[in-house]
């Protein structure tokens, strides 16, 4: 117990000194930072709307081509219905 006691006395003045070396965090430059930060994420939200309305016009140019496919509308059923297509063409 008093080992305990001797190595936590030699080593308060250790742990003390070492959170004194650690420095406050600059303020100005958190701020300049931010500032900085807040500028990229307007812009960067700028270009996204931008992106977002020639996705806009590109659709109402060509349509919407992207449907998830479902049972009714897969590859498969598709290559089917082509195939389908051929043969009564041949007929």
């Amino acid at each position: 117990m008093k080992r305990i006691i001797f190595a936590l006395l030699l080593l308060t003045p250790a742990l003390a000194a070492t959170a004194a070396d650690v420095e406050a965090p600059n303020v100005a430059a958190i701020e300049r930072q931010l500032v900085e930060l807040t500028e990229e994420l307007r812009k960067t939200r700028g270009r996204v709307d931008e992106l977002l309305e020639r996705v806009d016009t590109i659709e109402q140019r060509l349509g919407r081509t992207h449907h998830l496919p479902t049972p009714f509308n897969t590859v498969e059923r598709r290559i089917e219905d082509l195939e389908r297509d051929v043969n009564r063409l041949k007929r």
